[in-house]
């Protein structure tokens, strides 16, 4: 699966299943958008791995459960 030029916006991506997510695109060439909640530490290290093998990601945090979290998140 080719994803070069292709953003990928993933929910709750820095750990379990999510995490899993986000290696496996970014491997596949999309530039990652991680939306953590709680997750911080994870995220950072999610970061580190994914551009240490020459991906893009981009991490924000918010709280998806709020309006303003969701209005954040656009």
């Amino acid at each position: 699966m080719d994803l070069k030029n292709r953003i990928v916006l993933i929910t709750g991506g820095a750990v379990r299943v999510g995490q899993a997510i986000s290696l496996e695109l970014s491997r596949a060439g999309a530039t990652i958008f991680c939306q953590y909640y709680s997750s911080a530490d994870a995220a950072q290290s999610l970061k580190n791995e994914i551009e240490l093998n020459g991906g893009i990601i981009h991490t924000f945090q918010s709280d998806l459960s709020t309006q303003d979290g969701i209005k954040k998140t656009q």
